[in-house]
């Protein structure tokens, strides 16, 4: 995270304690030692790190009629210094530019006279300067010589004539420049050939120019003047005389202009035709067929670079499928290469979602191909071995099965077999299906194949059991993303065994969801049964990343679709490869976010939890704890009522269309009730945020106009105009006209489905206000439960304000009344009795829905268990997610680390291939700066501070719970590492805890490390030391200290070696998380600290970072120390506190992973 960056604050609320970071520290110098071969050589004096300029903290309370936030960073600010005096110097100078002083004058640049006197271009003794480059920075005019010599190496720079009146465009090859192949720019002294006359095609346009080959060797071969090309960076478009080159500057700009603007073949033609003659481009040299085949050949060659494939890398990775040229999810289980067979083999039940394999299948209708004249015979380069299957087997196997017939039961899949067909009109390929890793967006190496008009079963089938491939074997738990997986699933291991029978050991492995956005479109069966909310390990995963892949491919839709077949797949291919590498390049990064997230969220969903249960009785919960193993989906989740909702009414709205019905009608509805609510609910927020909202909403708005436009033709056609603000908009739903109006635009199907959903919509809103009335219910059990602790009661007070302002009044239609604001209470039916009780009688919303028969009371432990268990789904998803998150850290840097040795390896096997091995090294120095930031963003330091900050502040007992922990993790390491001799504690002990971990790439240390005074402790520590590394790769500026190790020899004979150390600037950044955190977290105690450093020591006493917090009496609450360990910030904790027979001096607390052996 930036240091510098400024963190904004939502509406401040009087009475809300904003704490304040004073001005950051001053850069301080550290002392610095060096060691060479474990021998220390010299020490520099340094400053001390003043800690009287240590962050302060100050309570501002907000101003009460603070104006609104205003944006002062805009483009209008930026633009506005330049006014129009200012603008027409700017173009002046800029039309100074189409001349120059010194043109027609003598040639400056000459070094001595020249006695020619042809075209009497002589001004005295030296030739007139008539030349000039405007693509050299100095542009300075030269005689015809002196510029063909300044652009002996610059061949494709465009050169200027000055006529009299203007310059006009010249070529260097009509002053007589020459490319001359070999000899370091001079002519082969073995050719007397003339040159050859070629076209250059380079990223400012064409040029012509002469090349001379060199014939110190025969050119008695086909390719032998194509390969002399492609070693002056010339690429051909063929191998017989070749006359037109292009440069492989060319090709990577296009190449990269095409990855990240999804620019076609033609438009970047285009341009280039265009900078070579603006004003006449079709008189310029046409190359767009020639620069089709080379683009082929060279994004081809570069994924069979990339892949390592033309350096056999299939040698050192056996266990994948051969050919591969696709770029794999390092985060993703890979078993043999990032995880162990063994690490799966014993993994418990309770830890599945650690080592699954997530997948997401979906069909795409917008990347079609055009049915056409082309070549038939056209195939991919990359022959299957790419994202796409191999076309011709793929093709054998649909036309020897019939798809199956759809008998489904979801409504939502009912109105997609009956979409328009028309779309498909004219294509030859109606679209895609993929399949993408579901929680991190990685395209799977024969993972996509073409659809003919509907995405079928069989073809969903082939590419799915493809994109596992012969590694799905080692895989044990797969879990599947589709939005139709509802019905798909029913008969998949039927097809399977009969149509891919060598994939059938899969079956049992495979489960299934539907995406959480889509689901909403299905039946409530499928919305309980299929969902990821109440799948067990499957985590936050949501499944719906393939869909934001879709609309970065879908730019290329509209070039994609003329290409001939096997161009069209190398295209999608490239681009497949290049999404990939992106999701790569920031998996770290977003692997660290979405964990603070996760933790965040668990955090508060585990005490809302917590406090549910706590005011439940007790025999109930044992009760619904028993059955819930037993009890299905449906039972758990779904109350046992008659209340209709919003899901009911859009799945029997869905049900209704058929051939009378447009198709999508419902759908569109349930978007624009949506939108309304966004309307609605248009933030009053800074500026910034307001944009991010505006934006989103104009996007909805201008699809749903162009939506209803198809569905009614009959309104009048409404686009969004600029102008127009899209909260205010008008949706013209139905319910905006009269009856009269609705019957003339043929509105009547349309009216029926917005009453049915929106009476839908009335009941949830319904459902919503019993669950917040229970849990304020519960939060002012725990307030009164807790008048003697004043952190609780506050933060059960902003609970509780908190839940009143979710208290919202519906509008009231049939089979609903009136509500008013003194109705939104209930009976908290989990406390004793209280007077007045039997007198007041439950508002009439908490009798919606109740089977006949059934009593009040029973009715509401009925809401209430379903609440309880809904609310138990969503702490065991986000807990599994931090644990998911935690081993796809580890799987990452695992990944990483294992290509950087192969490439090292390949390196060496190809030492004697001139080219190759610098290839290598510099692939394995990009895996092992990808590797050094994962370590980065995997041991966050920030992560463990707040950590520590809420066992600090929040948990009651403190001293006894953090004894608790220390405990359970020094006892549970010593029984994981079966420690011979037994550590007896009856005197003051001293313990570290030491997590392990590659410290270097080829690098292993001991899991745990202990030391105590008790002298039969069966470790020994001695001190060494090691050069110090630095890293500068990282987001924040890096600083080097001196590094102390620990050798510590235990009885499977492991060493300690050196560390390299990543050092961040903590002063500034650090701190305002502390603050922030205490402000979220309603601490009340006036804190203060100060920021200390020191040099490790053998004993590891002297701190990196310390953090005292003090009440308001000066009394110390607690020293927070971070020891700066690369694999592991160690958090020590030092009070005096009983335990066992002695007294703990110090808790250091660490999170221990295995050890990797």
């Amino acid at each position: 995270m930036n240091p510098d960056r400024k963190r904004k604050r939502k509406n401040p609320k009087p009475g809300i304690v904003s704490l304040k970071v004073a001005d950051p520290l001053p850069s301080a110098k550290i002392a610095k030692t060096v060691y060479e071969d474990f021998i220390t050589t010299g020490t520099k004096n340094a400053e001390a790190l003043p800690l009287n300029n240590a962050p302060s903290v100050e309570v501002v309370e907000p101003l009460e009629d603070s104006s609104a936030p205003t944006q002062t960073q805009g483009a209008s600010s930026k633009l506005e210094p330049f006014t129009p005096e200012i603008l027409k110097e700017i173009q002046d100078e800029i039309l100074s530019l189409e001349a120059d002083e010194a043109v027609n004058k003598q040639c400056h640049s000459c070094s001595t006279s020249s006695n020619s006197q042809a075209d009497g271009n002589l001004v005295g003794s030296k030739p007139r300067a008539l030349y000039r480059c405007l693509e050299c920075f100095t542009h300075v005019p030269m005689c015809s010589d002196c510029i063909i010599k300044c652009h002996r190496d610059q061949p494709f720079h465009r050169i200027q004539r000055w006529t009299g009146r203007l310059f006009e465009k010249a070529a260097l090859s009509d002053l007589g420049h020459v490319l001359f192949f070999g000899h370091q720019g001079h002519r082969c002294p073995n050719n007397k050939d003339s040159p050859n006359n070629f076209v250059v095609v380079h990223t400012n346009g064409t040029h012509d120019c002469k090349i001379l080959y060199c014939q110190c060797n025969p050119l008695n071969r086909r390719q032998d003047k194509a390969l002399q090309l492609i070693r002056h960076q010339l690429f051909p478009p063929s191998l017989d005389l070749p006359q037109t080159v292009f440069t492989f500057t060319v090709l990577k700009d296009f190449d990269r202009h095409s990855l990240n603007a999804k620019s076609s073949n033609y438009d970047y033609h285009k341009t280039l035709k265009e900078y070579t003659d603006a004003a006449f481009p079709g008189k310029t040299h046409h190359r767009y067929k020639e620069f089709n085949i080379v683009m082929r050949l060279w994004r081809h060659l570069t994924l069979r670079r990339r892949s390592g494939q033309d350096f056999n890398i299939d040698s050192l990775l056996s266990h994948r499928r051969s050919g591969c040229l696709a770029l794999r999810c390092p985060a993703c289980p890979e078993v043999g290469f990032n995880i162990e067979e063994w690490v799966i083999e014993l993994a418990r039940d309770n830890h599945l979602h650690k080592y699954t394999l997530f997948l997401s299948a979906d069909g795409n209708f917008r990347l079609q191909r055009k049915r056409k004249i082309h070549d038939r015979l056209d195939k991919s380069l990359n022959a299957g071995n790419g994202y796409f299957v191999e076309d011709s087997k793929y093709r054998h196997y649909i036309k020897s099965l019939r798809n199956e017939v759809d008998t489904s039961l979801c409504a939502k899949l009912k109105a997609v077999r009956q979409q328009d067909r028309s779309k498909f009109k004219d294509a030859e390929v109606s679209g895609v299906i993929a399949i993408q890793c579901a929680r991190h967006g990685f395209y799977l190496p024969q993972g996509m194949a073409d659809l003919d008009k509907e995405e079928a079963y069989i073809k969903t089938d082939y590419v799915l059991m493809h994109a596992l491939g012969p590694e799905g074997a080692n895989q044990r738990w797969i879990s599947v993303s589709y939005d139709i997986w509802c019905q798909y699933h029913i008969n998949l291991p039927k097809r399977i065994t009969a149509n891919l029978p060598d994939f059938a050991p899969y079956l049992k492995y495979i489960r299934g969801s539907v995406p959480k956005m889509h689901i909403h479109g299905h039946n409530v069966d499928c919305q309980i049964n299929h969902s990821f909310v109440y799948e067990r390990h499957s985590g936050m995963t949501h499944g719906e990343a393939i869909e934001s892949a879709w609309s970065e491919q879908n730019h290329a839709a509209s070039f994609t679709k003329e290409q001939n077949p096997g161009h069209r797949q190398e295209t999608l291919d490239n681009f497949n490869g290049h999404y990939n590498f992106c999701k790569l390049r920031q998996l770290s990064s977003d692997l660290s976010q979405r964990r603070r997230r996760a933790k965040v969220s668990y955090e508060a969903k585990k005490d809302s939890f917590d406090t549910l249960t706590s005011s439940i009785s007790a025999k109930l919960v044992e009760l619904w704890r028993a059955v819930e193993a037993q009890a299905s989906k449906s039972e758990l989740y779904q109350v046992q009522g008659k209340m209709p909702t919003r899901q009911q009414a859009i799945s029997k709205s869905l049900e209704r269309e058929n051939g009378t019905m447009p198709t999508g009608l419902t759908e569109f509805i349930r978007r624009g009730l949506e939108i309304e609510i966004l309307q609605m609910n248009y933030p009053q927020t800074d500026v910034s945020d307001e944009d991010l909202d505006h934006t989103h909403l104009v996007d909805l708005l201008k699809i749903w106009r162009v939506d209803q436009h198809e569905l009614f033709p009959f309104l009048p056609h409404l686009s969004l105009t600029s102008d127009e603000a899209p909260h205010a908009t008008n949706l013209q739903l139905p319910s905006s006209f009269s009856s009269e109006e609705r019957k003339m635009y043929k509105l009547g199907e349309a009216t029926e489905i917005e009453i049915a959903l929106r009476r839908g919509y009335a009941f949830d809103v319904l459902s919503d206000l019993r669950d917040v009335i229970h849990e304020i219910n519960h939060a002012m059990t725990e307030k009164r439960t807790n008048l003697s602790s004043q952190s609780i009661a506050t933060r059960s007070q902003r609970h509780i304000s908190e839940i009143r302002s979710r208290m919202l009044g519906p509008n009231a239609t049939e089979g609903l009344q009136s509500l008013e604001v003194d109705q939104l209470w209930g009976k908290n039916i989990f406390i004793p009795h209280t007077t007045g009780d039997s007198s007041k009688q439950n508002p009439w919303f908490w009798s919606v829905g109740r089977p006949e028969g059934m009593l009040s009371n029973d009715w509401l432990i009925e809401l209430e268990r379903v609440r309880w268990y809904r609310e138990k789904a969503a702490v065991d998803r986000l807990r599994e997610e931090l644990e998911i998150l935690e081993e796809e850290f580890r799987r990452t840097y695992k990944s990483f680390t294992r290509m950087n040795e192969v490439w090292q390896e390949l390196a060496i096997l190809h030492e004697n291939r001139r080219g190759y091995p610098a290839y290598a090294w510099r692939q394995a120095d990009i895996y092992s700066k990808f590797a050094n930031e994962c370590l980065f963003y995997w041991k966050d330091i920030r992560t463990f501070i707040l950590d520590f900050i809420n066992i600090l502040f929040e948990t009651s007992g403190r001293k006894h719970s953090i004894t608790a922990q220390f405990q359970f993790i020094r006892s549970a390491n010593i029984r994981k590492y079966d420690l011979d001799n037994p550590i007896h504690t009856q005197s003051t002990i001293r313990t570290y805890l030491k997590a392990p971990g590659p410290y270097m790439v080829d690098g292993r240390v001991p899991a745990l490390f202990l030391r105590s005074s008790q002298p039969s402790l069966p470790y020994t520590s001695t001190t060494s030391t090691t050069t110090i590394q630095s890293h500068n790769n990282m987001p924040n500026p890096q600083t080097q200290l001196p590094v102390y190790m620990y050798t510590s020899v235990n009885r499977k004979n492991i060493e300690l070696n050196g560390i390299p150390t990543y050092i961040a600037p903590f002063i500034r950044w650090v701190w305002a998380d502390i603050m922030e955190y205490a402000t979220l977290k309603g601490i009340t105690t006036h804190l203060k600290g100060f920021i200390g450093t020191g040099t490790y020591e053998a004993d590891g006493d002297i701190p990196r970072i310390q953090i005292s917090f003090f009440d308001g009496a000066d009394t110390t609450i607690g020293t927070l120390t971070v020891y700066n360990e690369i694999d592991d910030f160690a958090l020590e904790f030092v009070e005096d506190t009983e335990w066992g027979h002695g007294c703990i001096e110090e808790l250091k607390l660490g999170f221990v992973v295995p050890l990797d052996t």
